[in-house]
């Protein structure tokens, strides 16, 4: 009895030891602050929205809503921020923020510009978006087209068009304002869908404001 208790311990404490062994999870990093929740689709309400309804819009169409005064705590709104948008448009020009966000500046062709962002899942708070894995799926494919992903402090040029899919998303007015930024802050944060993508790197600027989540 006493040699069978002295192999179950044995066992068990190679058991632990196999356990602690094992690799730890990668640490996600802390990226925004601002509506963090809300642009990652990881807040309460994101359940809300209806995701089984894009409305297809121009940037014209999205430029002229009504804007909607936010701060970097408000929750997530009824109406433009419930809704999925698909937007046809041409691609101007993008850049990583510092929270890793993909800033992506598109334009129509009157030259109205609004914002499309996104997010990265290597951030905290992703792994609870309710959209994860077509968040992710919509940058690799966005950034595939494009030929790499952008980096921070250089806004690389571009040219081509897309079809962006994303939900409504009203950003607080910056003190200097962000490139790109639509008359009513409105943007599409995240986008969850990419298509009929075509992309082409035609240049760099460094000498432009780089935005902030």
């Amino acid at each position: 009895m006493r040699r069978l208790s002295l192999i179950v311990l044995s066992l068990a404490l190679v058991s632990c030891g196999a356990a602690s062994s094992a690799p730890d999870p990668p640490a996600l990093t802390k990226c925004g602050k601002a509506r963090w929740a809300v642009k990652t689709l990881s807040d309460p309400a994101a359940t809300s929205v209806k995701f089984g309804s894009a409305q297809t819009m121009t940037i014209g169409d999205l430029v002229n809503l009504t804007p909607t005064h936010v701060t970097g705590n408000t929750e997530r709104l009824p109406g433009v921020e419930m809704t999925v948008y698909r937007v046809q448009a041409s691609l101007k020009e993008m850049t990583e923020e510092h929270d890793l966000d993909i800033h992506l500046v598109i334009v129509d062709d009157v030259g109205q510009t609004m914002i499309a962002e996104f997010p990265s899942t290597d951030c905290q708070g992703m792994e609870k978006s309710i959209r994860r894995t077509e968040i992710a799926n919509a940058r690799q494919a966005f950034t595939q087209a494009c030929g790499a992903e952008p980096h921070e402090k250089t806004f690389t040029q571009l040219s081509g068009k897309a079809t962006l899919t994303g939900i409504g998303f009203f950003d607080e007015k910056h003190a200097e304002p962000q490139h790109g930024v639509a008359k009513n802050e409105i943007e599409l944060h995240p986008v969850i869908q990419v298509e009929d993508v075509q992309c082409k790197v035609t240049g760099t600027n460094h000498g432009k404001p780089m935005p902030r989540d």
